[in-house]
């Protein structure tokens, strides 16, 4: 095998991780102060990972994004009461609100639908007044992750969206030298 091909395999599997992940990372860092690097969750604030509201209907995060949340929350099945709450962020842009809260769902274990600036906009114009509480927003239905969790079955697994297993192992290729393509010509 030519010993360019681990390199075009590198650049091809890097082409297809979308550039917005990269953005949306740099843009949750605030986030991370109180929701955690990882989306744990603080004593600051509730945690993103797995998180029913995460993955449950955009129009929940867009308004909390915009306008904050006060009091309390419950999130797989615990009770946060944080006295300082979520602030209000609608001074961000459109498509930086998408952008983040795009990562955060597709992040973390979580598994929901990007969400989109023209949304975010659609959702901005008749969004009113904050901070709100729980009772202003939809109550998110338990995830598939939960049910899966709490059934221990995983029949129910949706295709991965991310890069095909063969680019995933192109990289690891290239980033050891050749390795498998390596290993292949020795044999």
């Amino acid at each position: 095998m030519p010993k360019a091909l681990p390199a075009l395999l590198l650049a091809s599997a890097l082409s297809s991780i979308p550039a917005s992940g990269n953005e949306g990372f740099s843009k949750y860092t605030l986030c991370a102060a109180c929701h955690g690097q990882s989306g744990e969750g603080t004593n600051l604030g509730p945690p993103l990972a797995g998180s029913e509201w995460v993955n449950g209907p955009a129009r929940n995060l867009i308004l909390i994004q915009l306008l904050g949340l006060q009091g309390p929350i419950k999130v797989k099945g615990v009770d946060y009461h944080f006295p300082g709450g979520m602030p209000a962020l609608g001074h961000q842009s459109d498509e930086d609100i998408a952008t983040v809260l795009t990562f955060v769902r597709s992040s973390f274990g979580n598994d929901a639908p990007a969400i989109t600036a023209a949304e975010v906009a659609e959702v901005r114009k008749d969004a009113g007044n904050g901070p709100l509480t729980v009772a202003d927003l939809i109550t998110p239905s338990p995830t598939a992750q939960a049910k899966r969790e709490s059934t221990g079955r995983y029949d129910d697994l949706e295709a991965s969206s991310g890069p095909p297993a063969w680019l995933w192992i192109a990289i690891v290729a290239a980033a050891a030298g050749g390795g498998i393509f390596a290993l292949s010509r020795r044999s």
